[in-house]
Parts: C-alpha cells; sequence; structure tokens
C-alpha cells in the first residue's frame, strides 16, 4: 500500500490561538487563511513561510472554540503537533487504502468549513492522519 499523497499541513493544538500565532510570527510565518469550524469545534489558522525562498509547507493553528473541546487530551499532555494532513483526490478510496494498511477511522468523513471534506485515521504506531479534500 503506497498512498503517494501530498502534505497539506501538520496541525498544531493551540491553547491561546493568539499568542501561539505571534510566536510563529516571529519564527518567519504569515497567514495563508482562517476559519471557524462548529462542527468540529475549532478555529483555526493557516501559516506559511513568510520568505517564498524557503520551501512552501504549512502548519494549522487549532484552538477549541469553547472551553473544553477536542484538542483537550493534546493540550493537557502538552502535545503541540497532533497530526499531519494528507491532500486526498478520494478520501473514500485512500481511506480504504489506509484501513487495509492498519490505520483505524477516528472521525468519520464528513464536510468541513475549509475543506470539501476530511477524515481522521489512526495509525497502528499511533500516527494521527488527516485526509482532507480540497474544494
Amino acid at each position: 500500500m503506497n498512498l503517494n499523497l501530498p502534505i497539506h499541513h501538520i496541525g498544531v493544538a493551540c491553547k491561546n490561538l493568539e499568542k501561539e500565532r505571534e510566536i510563529f510570527y516571529k519564527l518567519g510565518f504569515i497567514k495563508e487563511a482562517d476559519f471557524i469550524d462548529e462542527r468540529q469545534g475549532v478555529k483555526g489558522e493557516f501559516i506559511i513561510p513568510k520568505n517564498n525562498n524557503f520551501p512552501q509547507y504549512r502548519f494549522e493553528l487549532l484552538s477549541n472554540l469553547n472551553e473544553k473541546g477536542v484538542l483537550d487530551n493534546y493540550l493537557k499532555n502538552k502535545i503541540k503537533m497532533y497530526h499531519i494532513a494528507y491532500e486526498s483526490k478520494n478520501i473514500q478510496k485512500d481511506l480504504d487504502k489506509l484501513s487495509m494498511g492498519g490505520g483505524i477511522l477516528v472521525v468519520d468523513i464528513m464536510e468541513a468549513s475549509y475543506f470539501a471534506k476530511l477524515c481522521f485515521v489512526m495509525m497502528n504506531n499511533n500516527l494521527l492522519i488527516e485526509l482532507v479534500e480540497l474544494k
């Protein structure tokens, strides 16, 4: 099984999105886009390197919309970078391949505010993978 998918972003859990943003901006990042996803209970911001001479990659800074939310366990355990998202052209097809490779579906395929669809898969090495379909 070889998915051969491009990485879209690395997800970063933030207790305070504004404070986290300041640190990343000092490290040379700028905002690419922001969003609120009420269904997942998060708000987020995609950031990329400010210097166009650097390789282009992005982080997704995420914080809970409410006091308690989906990021609580990561924040409690001081886990910052908690998932790698891959850009998929067909989430169901790629999910089927990941399942054959031992991946366990954690969050069903769903529509999202920023993406057309997404889902989360926990690999058997405890690496959390997100598959995203762009709009």
